[in-house]
């Protein structure tokens, strides 16, 4: 088997993992590192949000890449790519067949309608060529969740063998670059598991679409990762986003 190589760092506590791997990146002559935090002061999700998690309760991590390895990468299908890998790795690896976790588009992880866990991707460009590449992932593991605002979720409500974190971490992060570099899976057939885990594939549900409330039909995604949605005029729209809100999810957790 191929087999990248990764440099893991482990703290106790940081400002987010996101930025400390970019500062490794920036100092390491290591292309691929591996930022495990157990608790963050500054954690952030999609748009700046703030990832609030409590102490040694989550997966707190980053996969960093920088050098040959960015420039292989395919950017235009990364952002779903990693979500689609990281819910068909965590639900094979922990046997989550019966209450499977299901992607919310484009990159959050639910189980049973409850959130759990999101992924962030970030690129740092020097003109027009990718420079680095960072894949945060923050997962519910074990602890008292109850504060989030959100309706939430933790991986220990579904597995009844012991979990640690780190060693969560670490295989994801294996299996993202054997995946990334040394693919099983087409591309197309990528797409096509990401949309069959899709939340709401098929149905009609509300949402509200730049603050307007309709009923629409999520049908699948593009090659770029944009969601497709069929009005129930038959058209066929693809938002932003920051601009869908989704109603329905909202009120079955409320």
């Amino acid at each position: 088997m191929h087999h990248i190589h990764k440099k893991t760092f482990f703290f106790n506590a940081l400002q987010s993992t996101q930025d400390t791997a970019l500062e490794l990146l920036q100092t390491q002559t290591i292309p691929a590192v591996l930022v495990i935090a157990e608790y963050q002061h500054k954690g952030r999700g999609q748009r700046e949000n703030i990832w609030h998690a409590p102490l040694k309760s989550s997966v707190l991590c980053t996969l960093g890449l920088s050098g040959p390895l960015v420039t292989a990468l395919p950017v235009e299908s990364l952002y779903w790519k990693i979500a689609v890998l990281t819910q068909s790795y965590l639900n094979a690896r922990y046997g989550l067949f019966d209450t499977p976790i299901r992607i919310k588009w484009p990159n959050d992880l639910y189980i049973n309608f409850k959130k759990l866990g999101g992924i962030l991707i970030e690129i740092t460009w020097l003109g027009n060529r990718m420079q680095y590449v960072r894949m945060g992932l923050g997962l519910n593991v074990k602890g008292d969740f109850s504060t989030l605002q959100h309706s939430s979720a933790q991986l220990s409500d579904f597995i009844t063998t012991p979990l640690e974190p780190t060693e969560i971490a670490e295989g994801w992060a294996d299996y993202i670059l054997q995946e990334l570099f040394f693919p099983t899976l087409h591309l197309d057939e990528l797409k096509s598991l990401y949309e069959s885990a899709l939340m709401g594939i098929n149905a009609w549900h509300e949402y509200h679409l730049h603050e307007v409330p309709k009923t629409l039909q999520i049908t699948g995604i593009d090659d770029l990762g944009n969601l497709l949605l069929k009005s129930n005029t038959h058209q066929v729209l693809k938002p932003l986003h920051h601009a869908l809100k989704w109603t329905w999810l909202i009120d079955k957790n409320t």
